[in-house]
This record gives C-alpha cells, sequence and structure tokens, in this order.
C-alpha cells in the first residue's frame, strides 16, 4: 500500500512498525531514544530478514528536539509529513506530552492520521490532558476498529 508510518517510541520489538510493514506499507520510519536504537536494530534486523520487509528505517528521535548533537549521538527529528504515525504505550509521563505534541505537530500534515495504543494507567488520562493542551485532537475509538483501514486504505 503506498503509506508512509511514523512509529514513534517503537521500543525495542519494533512490533508496531513490522505489523504495518506485514500489511503492505510502502515507508515505515520507527523511532525512539539512543538507548534503545541498538538493541531494535538487532531485533528488526532479524524480523526483516524473516519476513523479507525491506520498507523499515530506524531513527534516533527525541521528542520536540531540534536536529542538533546530543552526546555524540545524531538526533534526527521527524521532519516530513507521514500518512499515519502510530504511538504504542507512550503516556506515562505528563513532562513529555508537550514535547510529544511538538512533535506530532512536525510530523503531522493536514491529512495524516495518529493512531495511539495505550495501556491505561492512573496517569494516562493525565497525560492525555496536557496532550490536548498542546493543540493535539483526541478521539476515543474503542478497541482496534480502524488500525488496519488507516494503514491500507
Amino acid at each position: 500500500m503506498d503509506k508512509s508510518v511514523l512509529v514513534l517510541g517503537t521500543g525495542y520489538s519494533g512490533l508496531p512498525g513490522l505489523t504495518a510493514a506485514g500489511l503492505g506499507t510502502r515507508q515505515i520510519t520507527l523511532t525512539d531514544i539512543a538507548a534503545i536504537i541498538p538493541l531494535l536494530m538487532q531485533k528488526v534486523g532479524e524480523n526483516v530478514a524473516f519476513n523479507k520487509v525491506d520498507t523499515l528505517e530506524v531513527r534516533c528521535l527525541v521528542w520536540g528536539e531540534e536536529e542538533e548533537e546530543h552526546d555524540g549521538e545524531d538526533y534526527k527529528h521527524a521532519d516530513e509529513d507521514y500518512d499515519v504515525v502510530l504511538i504504542s504505550d507512550v503516556f506515562y509521563d505528563m513532562g513529555m506530552m508537550q514535547k510529544l505534541g511538538r512533535t506530532l505537530r512536525r510530523a503531522c500534515g493536514e491529512t495524516t492520521r495518529a493512531l495511539s495504543v495505550t495501556q491505561l494507567r492512573q496517569w494516562t488520562w493525565e497525560c492525555l490532558a496536557e496532550l490536548e493542551k498542546e493543540g493535539v485532537e483526541l478521539v476515543e475509538l474503542g478497541e482496534f476498529g480502524c488500525c488496519h483501514e488507516l494503514l491500507t486504505g
């Protein structure tokens, strides 16, 4: 399918991006902080070879940061419009929501759809409220309603 996908907070497994790749997505960019990248690249490399996927790119991304040097690491920001942004279980630190909002504004164009899946914790709603203060419109979709359509439709 002719979609570009950005994954924020990919984690060690790369599962959201690998799922998008399995659905035939054109371009997937997996991002996380520098400490996660080496193991993420190893795991993604194993899965890419096994599943014959060639549409994945792994990047280091610090939410809200401009492109610059940090401790010798080249951090890249989300500097293009993606069709879909996947956000997986990142609502645990209210202090990061302003930076996440800034990153979403940079990565999302007028037609971009962002989809988040999260475990509900006692602070999840406070994090979402902070994100709304950053101008991010939130719509609760319920259980798994539109994931396939967003990635393939």
